[in-house]
């Protein structure tokens, strides 16, 4: 033992066998570490929802849409082709024949997810109005379901 300032050192010689862990030191701090880790990671798995996710972004994509035809001054259809998809289009007016795809608003849902009905079509008017009332219905497969609701007004809201 020796003075250094304040301080008081030890040294001590170790030798070769007593340096590092043992391997039954290692496995168990291993053992350990991979508990939490496979709890930790079981807690994440369940904050996944596709149902929550799939609806959340498909009220994002109407509020862009309506957004956009309000900005642009153009009409802004928005439909479901099948149960599985969604997609936008533009043209001058809700009335016009042809409307043009917008690649950066469409919406595939996930595969443990239905929308009950497909087919369904509603266009957002130059000032942002909604041609119809719409209701779009997505199910999972453990039967939980969410409904969206486009008013008239250019509303929506999620039940």
């Amino acid at each position: 033992m020796y003075w250094e300032g304040s301080l008081v050192m030890k040294t001590q010689n170790l030798s070769s066998n007593q340096k590092g862990f043992t391997l039954a030191e290692l496995l168990v701090v291993t053992a350990i570490a991979f508990l939490i880790l496979s709890m930790a990671s079981y807690n994440l798995k369940r904050m996944v929802n596709p149902l929550q996710d799939s609806s959340a972004e498909l009220v994002g994509i109407v509020k862009q849409a309506k957004a956009k035809a309000i900005h642009t001054s153009s009409a802004y259809k928005i439909h479901a082709p099948d149960n599985k998809s969604v997609v936008t289009s533009f043209a001058k007016s809700c009335s016009d024949p042809t409307f043009v795809d917008d690649a950066t608003m469409k919406l595939t849902l996930d595969s443990s997810l239905d929308m009950t009905t497909s087919g369904w079509t509603f266009c957002f008017s130059p000032r942002g109005l909604a041609d119809r009332y719409q209701q779009i219905l997505i199910v999972d497969n453990r039967l939980k379901s969410k409904m969206i609701e486009v008013f008239r007004g250019g509303a929506v809201r999620t039940l």
